[in-house]
């Protein structure tokens, strides 16, 4: 879990082995959260970059190859977080659209099957993100919750087991 404080994000190097996804380093400096893309091998999914200004978050899509999950861009404005969905082909994980409004952010459950990462739900009041933990069975993926208060950002480790996908979380 990560805790941020002031208007910095605290930005997680996630390390996943087999197939796994390795979530490079963040670096962020004031109201700005740079997340730096994540690098994957074999059947796993390459995030690329969260960038966010202000109040702003833009999650910028993730690219993959093969059994790869492709992670869509995920859009905000204001103190709005709207996560796009994340469709993903082969043994990769579904993540299922977010829905803003407000200073809200709502992210609704993802849901996997087979050897799919399931992400539980991201909810947000006001400037607050409470990132719930996703729980995985068999070669799932455990998200770890986060929680952020303010402008902070919080942002998840993500550990999976076996062909998951590891994934990152952001909210501000």
């Amino acid at each position: 879990m990560v805790y941020s404080r002031g208007q910095q994000a605290a930005l997680i190097a996630v390390y996943s082995r087999g197939q796994q996804a390795t979530l490079i380093a963040a670096y962020s400096r004031g109201q700005q959260a740079a997340l730096i893309a994540a690098y994957s091998r074999g059947q796993q999914a390459a995030l690329i970059a969260i960038y966010s200004r202000g109040q702003q978050a833009t999650l910028i899509a993730a690219y993959s190859r093969g059994q790869q999950a492709a992670l869509i861009a995920a859009y905000s404005r204001g103190q709005q977080a709207a996560l796009i969905a994340i469709y993903s082909r082969g043994q990769q994980a579904t993540l299922i659209a977010a829905y803003s409004r407000g200073q809200q952010a709502a992210l609704i459950a993802a849901y996997s099957r087979g050897q799919q990462a399931a992400l539980i739900a991201i909810y947000s009041r006001g400037q607050q993100a409470t990132l719930i933990a996703a729980y995985s069975r068999g070669q799932q993926a455990a998200l770890i919750a986060a929680y952020s208060r303010g402008q902070q950002a919080a942002l998840i480790a993500v550990y999976s087991l076996g062909q998951q996908a590891a994934l990152i979380a952001v909210s501000l």
